[in-house]
Formats: C-alpha cells, structure tokens, sequence
C-alpha cells in the first residue's frame, strides 16, 4: 500500500506542465521534490527505503513510456500487389 502510495504521487507530478523541460523531458529533480514534499516518505522507515521504492516505481514508468513510444514507431507495410 506504501508503494501505491509513492507511485500514485509519482505519476501525478509528471502530469504537471511545470515538472517538464522546456524542450519536453521530465525533470525527475522537480518530480522527485513533489512526491518528497507529500509527505509519503513519511512512511518508510528512512529515506534509504523512500528512495529505493521511488527509484523502482520511476524505472517502471519509464519502461512504460519506452515501450508506449515504441507501438507508436510501429511500421505499417502495405503488402498488396500490383
């Protein structure tokens, strides 16, 4: 459930406008301050804990993203005959 918690916090903060480069990158710094500043770490045991299931849940989004970035480079072939 803590996890779900971070996660949840995660996701909303790189929904934010703000929490982008101005060329579209996500700036995980500012994404990490949010998620920090919600008081979820609060709920591990130490902020060696926090970091580890923050790291986890940020790879996770992040092979997310690759892999949604790659279905929409799929290439379309049209095999018909002529």
């Amino acid at each position: 459930m803590i996890y779900s918690l971070v996660e949840i916090e995660v996701r909303d903060a790189i929904s934010k406008p703000e929490n982008f480069y101005e060329g579209g990158g996500i700036n995980w710094n500012f994404v990490d301050a949010d998620c920090y500043m919600s008081g979820v770490n609060k709920y591990f045991k130490d902020d060696n804990d926090y970091y580890e299931a923050w790291n986890e849940i940020v790879q996770t989004i992040v092979d997310e993203m690759r892999e949604e970035s790659n279905a929409d480079a799929q290439i379309e072939m049209n095999f018909s005959s002529k």
